[in-house]
């Protein structure tokens, strides 16, 4: 039901009637959205002419460009995952070989320190991906926190233009 609601007030379109309502309030507004944020938004949203900064807000608020930052910001792209994928083979033949070279040993002493010896390649390759990942998901959690801090101040244009200029005021504190 709420996507549906969703879908319909996405289709809908929301445009401030008149210009002298902007004046010092959203001047404010704009002079609060943080400067790592602002960089996000294209420039037009920070236009003094209403009818550009309608067309802005209505591009911006369209799934293709929020998709298109969602997916800038996340940073999806595959060559990190065939980067893994072959990082996680190449071990995987490396204790193959390790395992074949630990059968070959004559000597049980020999054989425990070759052991020894791969068990430690193997931990210390894995630690290094895990660090990798770790990093890699932090990174996301950062560029997630970024997009949503970017979202809120669009929220509430699209609420004052729209005409709830009192939802936007509450909703945006809230936020």
């Amino acid at each position: 039901m709420s996507m549906i609601a969703f879908l319909l007030f996405a289709l809908l379109p929301a445009r401030a009637e008149e210009s002298d309502a902007f004046g010092a309030a959203y001047s404010s507004f704009i002079d609060g959205i943080p400067e790592d944020v602002a960089a996000l938004l294209p420039e037009e949203m920070f236009a003094e002419d209403v009818d550009k900064l309608a067309g802005t807000a209505g591009k911006i608020s369209g799934f293709r460009w929020l998709s298109e930052q969602a997916l800038r910001l996340v940073g999806a792209d595959l060559d990190g995952a065939v980067t893994l994928f072959a990082r996680l083979l190449s071990i995987l033949v490396t204790v193959a070989l390790l395992s074949a070279v630990k059968r070959s040993v004559g000597s049980e002493s020999l054989a425990r320190a070759v052991e020894l010896c791969s068990t430690a390649v193997v931990i210390g390759s894995l630690l290094a991906l895990t660090a990798e990942a770790v990093s890699a998901v932090s990174g996301f959690f950062g560029r997630l926190t970024a997009m949503v801090s970017g979202m809120i101040p669009m929220m509430g244009v699209l609420y004052a233009m729209g005409g709830n200029v009192g939802t936007a005021v509450t909703s945006h504190g809230g936020m």
